[in-house]
């Protein structure tokens, strides 16, 4: 290691230990609903939310993705669009 890294080492370990969560065990959230878990209707209604108005290429989109929700494609097909 050089001399002028042995500072960055020492900041790099102050930062870590800072924000060290080892009372708590690791675990994936999905902020996106109310249970913290997953689900297809979740990113779905989040796409629509984020997609407003009627008019112009969002429009379109929004259209789009209302289609392919209600479609009776198989799921790998619908996964794929």
């Amino acid at each position: 290691m050089f001399v002028w890294e042995s500072g960055l080492l020492n900041e790099l370990f102050v930062v870590v230990t800072r924000n060290s969560r080892a009372d708590r065990e690791d675990r994936w959230v999905w902020t996106l609903s109310s249970n913290g878990r997953y689900s297809v209707k979740s990113a779905y209604a989040h796409l629509l939310s984020n997609l407003s108005g009627t008019d112009g290429p969002v429009g379109e989109v929004r259209q789009a993705l209302l289609q392919v929700w209600k479609s009776r494609a198989p799921s790998k097909v619908v996964v794929f669009s």
